[in-house]
């Protein structure tokens, strides 16, 4: 059983909210027919029992990626009691490859490295070579390490670095020793892909009503912009990648999974299945997430479109998925997912329920101060105990919800003597604190001891 949660809600900067955290989207790119036919609205909106005449009226084929990804979200899963109210379709545009150019402004003897997202990829000592030599000596290294990109000599003494895969970005640094000559990098081709996608779809023209998503392409390098997308923006969101790599079931920590991990990635919910076709993450993202917080375990449900996989058969594998915080679809009973975490290792329901705490709270106290001409912001008690019987108030509804303890939650005030004087210039009370206890579902049963009498 998963220990309560003791939560503190701190409430800091201010972030734009999600509106529901019920409702799904998926992003994708469209065959050119279906671009066509779509035009330049970057979301639209498709519910259980209109997205299949959508996908006509766009001319998104049975065989989309897209299409099937909203089949397995929409699917009837065993013991599903809700559905998504919609489902955010995104339109990706068409990825582009972004390409550096990197400069070497001079022939001074000395070490000159260039690095990839920070990793150095390529590292040249020169001794009496001309700029031109110093640049094709790092293009021949940087090739050598096998990087996601491709180095390429360009006019003397300049070099290009370009993406493999179009629409995965990257950072490419410079750096120069010994009082070597400086090196000078500068993007010349922008990256297009699936950051300047979300950028749009979360924008003034996109839509903001989705908050859990999933991308339709399941690239690897697609699925890390992605996971730095969400985790970085300032919307509240989850993303659910998936992927087939093997890589991600064996003992390494290359992966794409392992890098989420590592890069503390915890907005997102990887999970791993040999067949992308079958679309688990949508497919979990169209069982669970209706489902209000703290009435739905992600692990153990059952998903219509996938064909659970036999991991008890591969040695350790269960295992190493769980180190690296991966989920999975197990061939347990009927078909099982397992673990249900975030890539931090948290688990989905209680990262959900941070969001809604903090939403929620945020949200409810602007509308006391909304509705009240007057909260008294003295040294009497009664400004702040009514904030406070507000705050509780909410953290009841959660109770009877079921995402928080019966009973666990109270809300502790502060004084207004004790209040720094650069808060009290501007009249906030920052001394709130809700303090409570998630209700965790239970996950596994273990050590079970059977006794048979004779």
């Amino acid at each position: 059983m998963t220990d309560p949660v003791q939560i503190i809600v701190d409430l800091k900067a201010p972030f734009s909210a999600s509106r529901n955290f019920s409702i799904p989207a998926i992003a994708s790119t469209l065959s050119v027919d279906a671009a066509a036919a779509w035009g330049v609205t970057r979301c639209r909106r498709v519910s259980k029992d209109t997205w299949k005449t959508v996908a006509a009226t766009y001319a998104i084929a049975s065989t989309d990626a897209l299409y099937k990804a909203t089949e397995a979200l929409f699917a009837d899963h065993r013991n599903q009691k809700r559905v998504p109210e919609w489902c955010v379709w995104i339109r990706r545009d068409t990825p582009v490859a972004q390409v550096w150019t990197f400069t070497v402004g001079g022939a001074a003897d000395g070490t000159y490295k260039l690095f990839s997202d920070g990793v150095e990829v390529a590292s040249y000592a020169a001794v009496g070579k001309t700029a031109a030599e110093i640049r094709s000596a790092l293009v021949t290294a940087y090739n050598v390490t096998n990087p996601p990109q491709t180095a390429a000599d360009a006019a003397d003494p300049t070099g290009t670095v370009t993406a493999d895969e179009a629409g995965v970005s990257f950072a490419l640094t410079a750096s120069s020793t010994n009082g070597a000559s400086p090196i000078t990098v500068e993007v010349t081709t922008p990256n297009v892909g699936i950051e300047e996608d979300m950028t749009a779809a979360v924008g003034a023209s996109g839509d903001d009503s989705f908050y859990a998503w999933t991308e339709a392409s399941l690239s690897d390098g697609v699925d890390l912009n992605a996971a730095k997308f969400t985790q970085t923006t300032s919307r509240r969101l989850l993303f659910f990648p998936q992927s087939n790599i093997t890589a991600i079931a064996e003992n390494v920590s290359t992966d794409v999974f392992s890098k989420m991990k590592t890069l503390g990635y915890g907005r997102s919910s990887p999970w791993y299945h040999p067949r992308d076709s079958e679309f688990l993450a949508a497919g979990v993202l169209g069982r669970c997430l209706p489902q209000p917080v703290g009435q739905i375990n992600w692990a153990h449900r059952q998903i219509a479109t996938v064909t659970p996989e036999p991991y008890v058969l591969q040695a350790g594998v269960a295992n190493i998925l769980e180190d690296k915080y991966v989920n999975r679809y197990d061939a347990i009973e009927l078909g099982s997912t397992l673990y249900g975490t975030m890539a931090d290792g948290l688990f989905i329901d209680q990262a959900i329920l941070s969001d809604v705490l903090e939403s929620g709270l945020r949200s409810i106290i602007i509308q006391l101060l909304q509705s009240e001409d007057f909260v008294a912001y003295d040294e009497t008690p009664e400004g702040a105990q009514l904030v406070a019987s507000t705050i509780l108030g909410y953290a009841g509804e959660l109770e009877r919800q079921g995402a928080l303890q019966r009973g666990s939650s109270s809300v502790s005030t502060g004084k207004l003597a004790d209040i720094p004087q650069a808060d009290k210039k501007v009249r906030n009370w920052p001394a709130f604190k809700l303090n409570t206890k998630a209700r965790g579902p239970m996950n596994r049963v273990r050590d079970l001891t059977v006794t048979v009498l004779l």
